[in-house]
């Protein structure tokens, strides 16, 4: 027990140390969530408009609302506690990344024994993937996708623990910080039920999906509560939104899909003839660029059951961003992956056990050093082109 506590407690601090020396120490305006923290400990739902620094609010009956699902601005509550509603969300931001990065060593061991899997995929994980780049930001856009990696991991780790109460509050968790995460649901359903025996299966479903149906009911009571609909979560209803070129069939189409497959496969990082040299683009970058270890990912085999199911369910996840009309700019990569690069990252575990190595190691190492790089220059102040 207590070897395992200095082992989480050295990825955690070893994280955030890298982390919080590359985030920015300029204070984060786009920062919806601390303003919705502070309000919330004070009995309220709505926040202060802030001009053209909170653009994004919807106002009805007097009062503006944050459009985004709340389970950071719940997150953001103890660092306002501790801090004051001063806080730059910056520093929540890579404190919870830092968390998730300690948690997802302990789901690699999981899931696989060998200790070069467990430490390559928690490097992967944490400096190999935007997920680096996006814990910086502080953000309320990218602070969401922090949340939702966390609670995935936390969700997946509860799941195969069979803990499935826990694992189903996780993906509540989830869902209320990217609403896509909701078809997280299959791969947890299928780690709680595996191995069980068919008369014993009901009573672990129930208690992992009880949990979830309240989360829904009770983010659907909160869309009522802002904006007078169960199901409108107030993002159509940003002022000018859907005069945005991005959005000119609504805010989710099939037309949109080529424009989004084109970031996650086809935009390249820019060469240039002198310093950075190798820079990228803030529309995106091809997802295989960023995290070249996932290529590894087309030689699953299917009798690797679990990285099937991870897949299939990662797939799910993506469908409501591939519908988006925007790409998820600015960025670096593509940053909707996050809500489902667990399920990639534990799925190509699968393939370094059976390529070993010699194959797997170099693909993580150039996945890291890109990352590093794309930091590096956001660091500098000359990401983007």
């Amino acid at each position: 027990m207590k070897q395992n506590i200095l082992k989480f407690l050295t990825i955690f601090f070893f994280a955030l140390a890298v982390y919080s020396f590359f985030a920015p120490g300029s204070y984060q305006p786009r920062h919806y969530f601390v303003p919705l923290a502070s309000s919330i400990l004070h009995g309220r739902l709505d926040i202060a408009p802030n001009g053209d620094t909170l653009n994004e609010l919807v106002c009805r009956s007097n009062k503006c609302f944050v459009v985004y699902p709340p389970a950071p601005a719940l997150a953001a509550i103890l660092f306002v506690l501790i801090f004051g509603a001063g806080i730059n969300q910056v520093i929540p931001s890579v404190v919870y990344a830092a968390l998730a990065v300690a948690i997802f060593y302990f789901l690699t061991r999981e899931f696989f024994k060998q200790r070069w899997i467990q430490i390559s995929l928690t490097l992967l994980f944490g400096f190999g993937t935007n997920f680096f780049y996006t814990s910086l930001s502080g953000s309320a856009w990218y602070f969401s996708h922090i949340m939702v990696v966390l609670f995935s991991v936390l969700a997946l780790f509860f799941a195969v623990r069979k803990k499935p109460v826990l694992a189903g509050l996780m993906l509540v968790g989830a869902f209320w910080s990217r609403l896509p995460a909701i078809f997280l649901f299959p791969a947890l359903l299928y780690l709680v039920l595996r191995e069980r025996k068919r008369g014993e299966r009901l009573k672990p479903f129930l208690k992992l999906l009880l949990p979830v149906v309240g989360g829904i009911v009770i983010i659907a009571l909160y869309n009522y509560y802002r904006f007078g609909s169960f199901l409108q979560s107030g993002y159509s209803l940003i002022p000018g939104v859907l005069e945005e070129v991005w959005y000119e069939r609504g805010i989710f189409d099939l037309t949109y899909i080529p424009r989004n497959l084109e970031v996650i496969f086809a935009s390249m990082p820019k060469f240039l003839s002198s310093f950075p040299y190798l820079n990228f683009s803030n529309f995106g970058t091809a997802m295989w660029v960023v995290t070249p270890a996932l290529l590894l990912l087309i030689v699953t085999k299917l009798k690797d059951k679990l990285a099937i199911v991870f897949l299939m369910s990662a797939l799910l996840i993506a469908i409501p961003s591939l519908l988006h009309g925007a790409p998820g700019f600015s960025q670096f990569g593509y940053r909707f992956s996050l809500d489902y690069i667990v399920l990639l990252i534990v799925a190509l575990g699968f393939v370094f056990r059976r390529l070993g190595p010699k194959i797997s190691l170099p693909l993580v190492g150039l996945s890291v050093a890109i990352n590093f790089w794309a930091v590096l220059l956001f660091y500098l102040g000359r990401f983007g082109t």
